[in-house]
C-alpha cells in the first residue's frame, strides 16, 4: 500500500514496487560447511579456524545490534534532537555496552578480522582471505561469479536479544504534483504493471537482488536456496527499530564517521568498552540527525534508491 517517506516538515507518500533483498551471511562453502545460526557459532566458527570478516559501517555491524537487543536503544540514540540534554536511560545504555563488550569480544578471536571499509570485506571474500562475512545482495551476483559453485547464502546469526537487524532498502513510485492527468494515467499503468504477480516473479528469478512486494507473488524459494535464505532473511526486519529510521545521505554518513571514529579504537583493545559507551552516546548527543539543512536535499538520493 501508500507508504510515508515523510521529509522533515514536508508529508510525501510513496508506493513500493519492489524490495531489495536483504543484508544476509556469505561464507564459502568448501571451508564452512554449516553456516552459523547464532553470534556464539559466529565465534565457534572463528575459533575452529575459519575466518570471519565485519566491517565497521552502519551497515557492517548494525545487524549484530539486533541479536544482542540493542537495536531500540541504538535507533532511538540517533533519532535523538540537537543538543538534547536528556540523559540516555539506565536500560538504553546497558543495551548499548552490551553490544559494544560483543564486538570487544569479537575482536579479541584470532580469526575475527575488522575492517574500516565494507568494500575491503569483500574484496578479501573474493580473494579467499575471508571464509564468512554480512553481506549485501547487491553483492551476490559478484560473489557468485568469483566464487563460481562454491557461494552459501544464509540469514545472519541471531543472538541472545533476538533476531539480528538485516536491512532491506524499498523501491518506491511518489507521484508529482505537477503532472497531467494523462501524465499521471500513465505512470499509474506502469506501476500497476510492476506490481502485476507474474511481473513480480519474474523479477525475483531474474534478478537476485529484488524481492517482489506483491503479497500475491511469493518467491519461488524451492528452487534456490540463494532466494530462500533472502526470504527468511526478510521476515526478520518486520518491526525492526534500526531499520525502519529513514536516513538522508547525509544522516548515514555522519553516523558512519561517528561508529568509525567510536569502533576503531574499541576493536583494537584501545579504552574501556564503558569509555566507548560514552564516546558514543557523547558524539552523537553533539552530532545527531535532523541537525543540518543538507538532509532534506538528499533525502530522496537514500530512500528511493
Amino acid at each position: 500500500g501508500i507508504r510515508d517517506i515523510g521529509v522533515t516538515g514536508v508529508q510525501t507518500c510513496a508506493l513500493p514496487i519492489w524490495a531489495r533483498a536483504p543484508e544476509v551471511s556469505c561464507y564459502d562453502r568448501r571451508r564452512v560447511k554449516q553456516p552459523p545460526t547464532t553470534l556464539a557459532e559466529l565465534l565457534t566458527l572463528a575459533a575452529s579456524g575459519r575466518h570471519v570478516g565485519l566491517s565497521l559501517s552502519p551497515l557492517g555491524i548494525w545487524w549484530s545490534a539486533g541479536s544482542l537487543g540493542a537495536d531500540e536503544a541504538v535507533a532511538r540514540l540517533i533519532n535523538r534532537r540537537p543538543g538534547d540534554p536528556t540523559p540516555v536511560s539506565p536500560a538504553d545504555r546497558q543495551a548499548i555496552e552490551g553490544w559494544l563488550s560483543w564486538l570487544r569480544h569479537a575482536a579479541m578471536q584470532n580469526r575475527v578480522n575488522f575492517f574500516n571499509d565494507p568494500q575491503d570485506v569483500n574484496e578479501g571474500f573474493l580473494a579467499g582471505h575471508l571464509d564468512w562475512i554480512p553481506c549485501s545482495s547487491l553483492s551476490l551476483r559478484r560473489f557468485k561469479d568469483g566464487l563460481k559453485g562454491n557461494l552459501g547464502v544464509s540469514p545472519l546469526p541471531s543472538g541472545p536479544g533476538g533476531r539480528p537487524s538485516a536491512g532491506s532498502p524499498v523501491r518506491v513510485v511518489a507521484f508529482g504534483l505537477n503532472s497531467s492527468a494523462e501524465q499521471h494515467r500513465k505512470a499509474m499503468d506502469l506501476v500497476l504493471l510492476s506490481l502485476n504477480p507474474l511481473v513480480q516473479r519474474a523479477l525475483s528469478l531474474s534478478d537476485p537482488e529484488v524481492l517482489p512486494v506483491n503479497r500475491y507473488a511469493p518467491p519461488p524459494v524451492s528452487s534456490s536456496a540463494t532466494l530462500q535464505a533472502l526470504v527468511r532473511s526478510q521476515g526478520f526486519i518486520k518491526g525492526d527499530a534500526l531499520q525502519s529510521l529513514s536516513l538522508s545521505t547525509h544522516e548515514y554518513r555522519r553516523i558512519s564517521a561517528v561508529l568509525t571514529q567510536t569502533m576503531s579504537p574499541l576493536v583494537v583493545g584501545l579504552g574501556s568498552v564503558g569509555e566507548a559507551t560514552d564516546q558514543l552516546i557523547e558524539l552523537d548527543r553533539k552530532s545527531t540527525r535532523l541537525n543540518s539543512s543538507h538532509a532534506n536535499i538528499s533525502y530522496a538520493v537514500f530512500c528511493l534508491k
